[in-house]
C-alpha cells in the first residue's frame, strides 16, 4: 500500500542497506519490551490501553539518504546508530532500568555499564529524561534527518481505522499522540 500509493522516490528515496551497515542497524533493534511490574493494588488503580505508538513513531523525522561512518563522539550532533558505552542508574534513581542491550543472544534491561548499539535519539531521551550516562561513542552510522515519510500513509490508514472500528459499533479508546 506504502510503495503503490504514498511512496516518492525522487522526493524522499530509501535506500537498501546490506551486509556490515544491515548488520550493524540490526544490532540496535530491539522491539517493543514490556513488562509488568505489579499484578496487584489493594487501591484504585487505572488500565491505560494504549496503542498507535508506532505509526505515531513513524511520524517523526526518519533516517533517510545514503548511511556513512562518521567518527561523530557528540549524541547531540548525530542523526543514526551508535556504538556506544552507557551507564544505567542506580536502582535508587530509577526504579525499574529501561534502556536495553543485547547480551549473549539475550535482550536485558541493564544496570551498570553497558556496551551496545542504540539509534541516537532514542539514546538522547534516555538520557535526558531517565539519567543515563553516555561515557562513549565508540562508532555511528549517520543518516540525513528526512520529513512527513510517512504522515499521509499513517494518517489515511489511521482515518480508515477509526472508521472501521465506529461501524462496528466499537466505542474504541485508541489514543494517537499526533506531535
Amino acid at each position: 500500500i506504502f510503495c503503490t500509493n504514498y511512496y516518492n522516490s525522487d522526493k524522499t528515496p530509501i535506500f537498501l542497506t546490506k551486509g556490515k551497515v544491515e548488520s550493524f542497524i540490526r544490532k540496535g533493534y530491539y522491539g517493543g519490551i514490556v513488562d509488568v511490574y505489579e499484578h496487584y493494588t489493594d487501591y484504585i488503580t487505572y488500565k491505560y490501553d494504549v496503542n498507535s505508538h508506532y505509526p505515531n513513531a513513524m511520524l517523526k523525522p526518519m533516517p533517510g539518504g545514503k548511511p556513512y561512518l562518521s567518527n561523530e563522539n557528540n549524541i547531540d550532533k548525530i542523526f543514526g546508530y551508535v556504538q556506544a558505552i552507557v551507564e544505567a542508574p542506580d536502582e535508587k534513581t530509577l526504579r525499574v532500568s529501561v534502556l536495553p542491550v543485547k547480551r549473549n543472544g539475550n535482550i536485558e534491561l541493564f544496570r551498570g555499564i553497558a556496551e551496545g548499539v542504540w539509534f541516537s535519539d532514542e539514546l538522547k531521551m534516555y538520557r535526558d529524561k531517565f539519567g543515563y550516562k553516555i561515557h562513549k561513542i565508540i562508532t555511528c552510522l549517520q543518516f540525513e534527518k528526512v520529513y512527513n515519510v510517512f504522515d499521509n500513509y499513517i494518517l489515511d490508514l489511521y482515518e480508515e481505522k477509526k472508521k472501521a472500528d465506529d461501524n462496528n459499533g466499537q466505542h474504541s479508546s485508541t489514543m494517537m499522540t499526533l506531535g
